[in-house]
């Protein structure tokens, strides 16, 4: 499986388990749609008035990866327009983690051991359930 296969599936899962929490789900990844005009997180999920916009990443192997900061400016600038918050969501092969950006230039590096927490912590903060 091509890692855009591999990536894309993980994030079906992703929107999948969302929505079984309750969460109202837009899954809206653009990788290679050409989107100039507008930005669109690859996930927006929505509880009760909370909105979270993600970008996501999948990595199998390696502790790092990296985000085009034009992406991360976009993704905190849509969040800003929504009322919601911005995250990276990273996953190594082993869970999600995900890391708040801040704007940036260049390339942000999101590395496992900078990340600011597993995603099942986050999602507890605002439905108290756990994501898997």
């Amino acid at each position: 499986m091509r890692n855009y296969s591999k990536g894309a599936s993980k994030e079906r899962a992703l929107a999948e388990k969302f929505w079984k929490l309750g969460f109202a789900v837009v899954r809206a990844p653009a990788s290679g749609a050409k989107l100039k005009r507008w930005f669109s997180p690859d996930l927006t999920v929505m509880y009760k008035g909370r909105i979270l916009a993600f970008e996501v990443k999948y990595k199998s192997t390696g502790s790092t990866v990296y985000v085009d900061c034009n992406k991360v400016n976009k993704l905190i600038d849509f969040a800003n327009r929504a009322g919601g918050e911005a995250y990276i969501l990273v996953n190594f092969g082993d869970g999600w983690l995900y890391k708040k950006p801040s704007k940036c230039t260049g390339s942000l590096s999101v590395k496992r051991s900078e990340v600011d927490g597993d995603l099942d912590s986050l999602i507890k903060g605002i439905v108290n359930l756990t994501l898997f």
